[in-house]
């Protein structure tokens, strides 16, 4: 740059740099009420002045950056409520299947055979002595206990399902491990 045009280039520096300014205050402007926007600030820095015998010439501005505004407490417990609500996630994934076991369909589970089972007891409080509701009472308490197994080999089935999940899961964290491992070395 020569000395003649000296100040033509500070003066077109300052106005690339304000220019860039006002862009971004229009940004912040149109933004003020979108959820989750962050307000921005231009960083603006002296360029190095040019050095002429014993006098320094200033050479104008320029843009360093764009420096955002955010509350870092915010962000830590935006951060923290993401992890705690994917695990919460996670439990809810994984209880999912033990709930229906438990309730089982309409009409059968072990909710229905406890009802069963004790209202076969109520019609024998009733009637103490009738061999018929005695030989219910008997069926009901073998179907509770028919509905006890079965519940049990489907929670079963569930903890099995889920430990083959949790190995497959586990052998994908260890080989992705070791795939970045392998890159590390190589860089």
């Amino acid at each position: 740059m020569s000395l003649n045009f000296s100040a033509f280039e500070i003066g077109r520096r300052a106005i690339i740099a304000n220019q860039f300014g006002i862009d971004i205050t229009g940004q912040n402007i149109a933004n003020v009420n979108t959820p989750g926007y962050s307000r921005k600030s231009v960083q603006l820095a002296e360029v190095a002045p040019t050095s002429i015998g014993r006098f320094a010439i200033g050479a104008g501005v320029s843009i360093q950056g764009i420096e955002v505004f955010r509350d870092s407490f915010i962000e830590s417990r935006i951060q923290q409520e993401i992890g705690i609500a994917g695990s919460l996630a996670a439990r809810r994934d994984a209880l999912y299947p033990v709930e229906s076991a438990l309730q089982g369909t309409e009409g059968s589970g072990l909710q229905s055979s406890f009802e069963d089972f004790f209202g076969a007891f109520r019609d024998l409080e009733a009637n103490p002595d009738s061999v018929p509701l005695r030989s219910i009472v008997a069926g009901r308490a073998q179907s509770l206990a028919d509905t006890f197994r079965s519940t049990y080999d489907r929670l079963t089935e569930i903890r099995t399902g889920t430990d083959g999940q949790l190995r497959a899961t586990v052998e994908e964290v260890n080989r992705l491990s070791e795939r970045i491992a392998h890159l590390n070395v190589e860089i």
